[in-house]
């Protein structure tokens, strides 16, 4: 039987699974929101024309885009291009 062991990394102030753990700690920074506002803050920083892309490096296909994010006129619900990602976006709100 698989026990279920937490750790505690020097990112966060609970424990998380072990790989978890040295994810975070091997990362450079880790920013961590603290509230709904500062997360859709965070989620479109970097916007270009009002749409933030999250995309990834892939050996032998190049570029992809997973989605694309915006911020709504009240900037309380992220819009996605994502079918998949706007059902659970709009199950968090």
């Amino acid at each position: 039987m698989k026990t279920n062991t937490h750790i505690h990394c020097k990112a966060l102030s609970f424990p998380v699974p072990p790989e978890a753990a040295a994810v975070l700690d091997a990362a450079p920074s880790v920013t961590l929101a603290t509230s709904t506002r500062q997360l859709v803050d965070l989620a479109v920083c970097d916007q270009v024309d009002g749409w933030h892309e999250v995309a990834y490096e892939v050996p032998g296909k190049g570029r992809v885009v997973e989605l694309r994010v915006c911020r709504t006129l009240t900037a309380s619900t992220p819009i996605t291009s994502n079918p998949t990602c706007a059902a659970a976006i709009r199950t968090a709100w």
